[in-house]
């Protein structure tokens, strides 16, 4: 399988090289607001898109150090779902979540419909801001 990684593009054109077929796609939910590259993908074969929403709070992507926000996965869901084109979402999970953090996101998913969720555990990179915020608990 081919992942190719991508981030915010400034036109479809620059990331549409001649005879490429990309089977999975890993991108960040600003992207989809340029719904005519993931057209030109998925007319060349795109099958296999993952977004990471990461939170399904405003004040969790900020905690994150995320540019993102809801309104912005939101609106991705849209797009994604009127181009018929299937996706996977990715969430972290804060080990320090309680149950409360838990029925958010399963009712965030139930709310847009999220057909393939995806949870990853949350790991902060030593040398971030975030790692130096949890650092006293990862050991």
């Amino acid at each position: 399988m081919k992942i190719l990684l991508i981030y915010p593009p400034q036109s479809s054109e620059a990331f549409l090289p001649e005879n490429f077929e990309p089977l999975a796609l890993e991108i960040l939910a600003s992207t989809v607001k340029h719904p005519n590259l993931f057209n030109n993908w998925k007319d060349i074969g795109l099958d296999n898109l993952t977004i990471g929403f990461e939170a399904v709070e405003n004040n969790k992507l900020k905690e994150l150090n995320k540019a993102n926000r809801i309104e912005i996965n939101q609106q991705a869901v849209q797009i994604l779902n009127d181009l018929h084109i299937n996706f996977s979402s990715y969430f972290l999970i804060d080990p320090d979540f309680e149950k409360e953090d838990f029925q958010n996101i399963l009712n965030y998913i139930d709310r847009l419909n999220l057909i393939r969720p995806r949870f990853v555990i949350l790991t902060p990179l030593p040398g971030t801001e975030l790692y130096e915020l949890k650092k006293i608990k990862l050991i």
